[in-house]
């Protein structure tokens, strides 16, 4: 069994849960430039839900401090985000918490793949660190997946990648967990992986609002730049 230590390598350090309240002056907001985690290792079982109730989501880590994208580029987003991260000895597992209106959020029960329109939080994942080619996993509010992989500036939406995801509406927003299995990723067969991430929202409202974890604009962020996830396996794959 492969053990893991994960971690998202910054020269800065995220707080933990804080995020930035709309009424605090933009000049004061300090956006992330490459964010800072520790992920756990996590056991017990999980059921997609997303209520994330799990005793494994106490132990999580947790990314906070995004920063607006579009329209207003290193702006404090008008919503609460968090995201969640832990793994096992076969899963990565994601969860999002989005404290938001909830008579404004856009979800539907949709085809996969069909939730563009809609609200939707995931992550952009580079596991060769090179930029080449890049996963984007992704949910809406009710765990409808949405997923492509790019390779330089062809995006291929017919791609499926095998993982669970649910979702809820919430009375302060919505949650969405993921549990993607590694057997599902192509990375390189080395005991340290290095791997560039970044966290993603879509918020469609009276303009497209999108929020980053790292200090961005989309074009940055859809080729995964300079935010790099470092896997470690004590054991080869």
């Amino acid at each position: 069994m492969a053990v893991l230590a994960i971690a998202v390598l910054s020269l800065t350090t995220a707080p933990a849960f804080a995020q930035p309240s709309p009424s605090e002056a933009n000049t004061a907001f300090q956006a992330n430039i490459l964010p800072s985690l520790d992920i756990p290792y996590v056991s017990g079982s999980i059921k997609m839900d997303g209520l994330l109730d799990e005793p494994m989501w106490q132990e999580a880590s947790v990314a906070a401090n995004f920063s607006e994208s579009n329209p207003s580029e290193r702006a404090v987003p008008e919503i609460g985000i968090r995201a969640l991260m832990a793994y096992d000895e076969s899963h990565l597992y994601i969860a999002y918490i989005i404290e938001d209106d909830p008579e404004d959020i856009r979800a539907r029960l949709s085809d996969r793949d069909q939730i563009w329109q809609d609200d939707y939080a995931g992550i952009l994942l580079d596991t060769n660190g090179d930029g080449q080619v890049v996963y984007f996993i992704s949910a809406n509010p009710l765990g409808i997946q949405g997923d492509t992989r790019s390779n330089g500036d062809n995006e291929d939406e017919s791609f499926d990648l095998i993982y669970d995801s649910a979702g809820t509406i919430t009375p302060t927003g919505y949650q969405i967990e993921m549990a993607i299995p590694f057997r599902s990723l192509r990375f390189p067969e080395a005991d340290i992986q290095e791997w560039r991430a970044t966290f993603w929202i879509t918020r469609p409202r009276e303009d497209r609002y999108t929020y980053s974890w790292t200090r961005s604009n989309f074009q940055d962020s859809t080729r995964v730049r300079s935010r790099i996830i470092r896997v470690m396996a004590l054991s080869p794959w």
